[in-house]
């Protein structure tokens, strides 16, 4: 009886633990894609920190100002709130990987190599490519302009980082492709702030506050699902990435006024959603063009 009893409680455990192992390995996934995405993806979207590259809003300006000063001859004066780390566009980078995961399956967007060099080149252009105090990622879509009037814009830069990304991909580095595509990526999302659309720059105007509160919002934005139809992915094949860029650009044009208010305002957070969400749209057409270009996905 004893040897029953045992065999019993042990037939018991053996149960329990092969369902819990059951129950583990099926709730280990949020949604679909994310068996495909090393950690770091979805703890970036979760709001962890994972700075491979930490960018001071303050020193960025800063810097671009001194530079301004010392070809010039000129006096400008930097006029914004400093501190803290860009997030944003790490969010709606690994936002964008998880939401095309999601939708499209695996990739090699999703190797935990690869995904890293996605994600520190999606900050890379705020400091290694900055333009004239930032000129290039402003982008209004019905003068064609950056701030200044100046032809070189965030959707010429967007186009640019593309197609060297076809270029190098198609020479068979992989690396420096993605690396250019993420930065890429960058100029797309710049072009989905108002304030970049509008040819607001951080003098004379909240633009930086209104980055940065974005940043301190970001995780209360995300996509329902990690899921877009699938006439967001059929608009990418059909537009050009001038085009992806431009759509963003009017789209963030129309918030108009709701961006240069304050976060006691309503409006603010709604605007900072709409921002988000033209930003990470625009990031998977811009990824889900090129892989169907290269070859990496079906469309």
């Amino acid at each position: 009886m004893k040897t029953i009893a045992i065999k019993c409680i042990t037939f018991c455990l053996c149960i329990v633990l092969l369902t819990s192992t059951v129950f583990l390995t099926s709730s280990a996934y949020e949604y679909e894609g994310d068996k495909y995405l090393p950690d770091f993806i979805i703890d970036i979207t979760n709001g962890d920190d994972y700075s491979l590259t930490s960018i001071n809003n303050f020193d960025r300006y800063e810097r671009a100002y001194e530079e301004a000063n010392h070809v010039l001859g000129a006096n400008y004066k930097v006029e914004f709130q400093a501190g803290g780390a860009d997030h944003t566009h790490q969010y709606i980078c690994a936002t964008a990987l998880r939401v095309l995961a999601n939708d499209k399956g695996d990739c090699i967007y999703n190797t935990s190599a690869n995904s890293s060099v996605l994600i520190e080149n999606a900050d890379w252009p705020d400091k290694n490519d900055i333009g004239f105090i930032f000129d290039t990622h402003f982008y209004n879509p019905y003068t064609e302009t950056n701030y200044h009037a100046g032809k070189t814009t965030a959707k010429v830069k967007a186009t640019e980082y593309y197609n060297k990304a076809v270029e190098y991909y198609k020479a068979g580095n992989v690396s420096d492709a993605l690396a250019n595509l993420s930065r890429g990526s960058h100029f797309v999302a710049d072009a989905s702030e108002a304030h970049h659309a509008t040819n607001k720059t951080a003098v004379g105007s909240n633009h930086s506050a209104y980055e940065k509160y974005i940043d301190t919002v970001r995780t209360r934005i995300q996509i329902p699902d990690n899921h877009f139809d699938e006439s967001v992915y059929q608009e990418a094949l059909q537009c050009s990435v001038g085009q992806i860029v431009r759509n963003n650009s009017y789209a963030s044009y129309t918030l108009g006024d709701k961006v240069t208010g304050s976060s006691d305002n309503p409006d603010y957070f709604d605007a900072a959603r709409s921002t988000v969400i033209n930003a990470i749209t625009g990031n998977v057409q811009y990824y889900y063009k090129f892989a169907v270009e290269v070859g990496l996905m079906q469309p």
